[in-house]
């Protein structure tokens, strides 16, 4: 991780991680095959170091900043291990790795399902399903019908750092339509960095640009500080946009 906002949330990183292994302890053995190849995964490594800005920044209670980014982490471990899963297609043998692979992922939804639970989230189960059902949406496109890319990664990725922005709002108990603006702000700043790392640097630009516009609407809503935010974004547009930065 080279961006300094990881490191600034490093030590709450480290107890996500061990609540991570804590919750998944009894399988672990069986699961580190799935995690390895994730090490440079991009939305593995970054959100949760966002999605932690994103509470934090609302000033809610640091307890429930670890608990809501580890679900969230959780979410997306199960999210992987059923994106290798091919059909028939595509050569997938039905043995009992495949069986065991489907079996571990449904598990691992069910855990996250039950962290959500923990930390007091039941008024979010219904976004959450919501949201797995845009995750499976963008998977169709991305792997059955081959369709727009940047479409399926705005289900399949941009939707959780959206949901991790919302959920922020609504357990800072802002109104709605701030909370659908702070959604907002994620949602681009998630893309944003998703798409730069893997070398879409002008699109990644223009949903930059909406991330910023996002956050002067929000910050016309919430009168509260946005500073931890707002050193992310300019981190992340500083990397994105050199030139400009130059420029100014």
């Amino acid at each position: 991780m080279h961006y300094n906002f990881t490191r600034e949330v490093a030590t709450e990183l480290a107890e996500v991680d061990a609540c991570f292994k804590n919750a998944l302890l009894f399988w672990w053995d069986d699961i580190k095959p799935y995690i390895s190849p994730l090490d440079d995964d991009i939305t593995w490594n970054y959100l949760p170091a966002i999605a932690i800005s994103a509470y934090q920044n609302l000033d809610l209670d640091r307890n429930l900043c670890i608990s809501m980014t580890n679900m969230l982490k959780t979410f997306y471990f199960a999210q992987s291990i059923h994106g290798v899963v091919k059909d028939d297609e595509e050569g997938q043998i039905y043995n009992q790795d495949f069986q065991f692979t489907i079996l571990i992922g449904d598990y691992i939804f069910g855990r996250a399902l039950k962290l959500l639970l923990e930390a007091e989230g039941e008024e979010f189960v219904e976004h959450y399903s919501q949201m797995m059902c845009e995750i499976n949406e963008g998977m169709m496109l991305k792997y059955k019908y081959r369709g727009n890319a940047i479409k399926a990664l705005e289900k399949t990725t941009g939707s959780l750092y959206a949901i991790a922005f919302y959920t922020a709002g609504r357990l800072a108990k802002i109104d709605e339509e701030a909370c659908n603006l702070y959604r907002d702000v994620g949602f681009h700043l998630g893309m944003a960095l998703e798409l730069y790392e893997t070398g879409e640097m002008n699109i990644s630009k223009g949903y930059l640009h909406k991330c910023e516009q996002q956050l002067t609407n929000f910050s016309l809503l919430y009168k509260g500080s946005l500073q931890g935010l707002i050193r992310v974004i300019k981190e992340i547009k500083d990397v994105i946009s050199p030139v400009e930065k130059a420029v100014v």
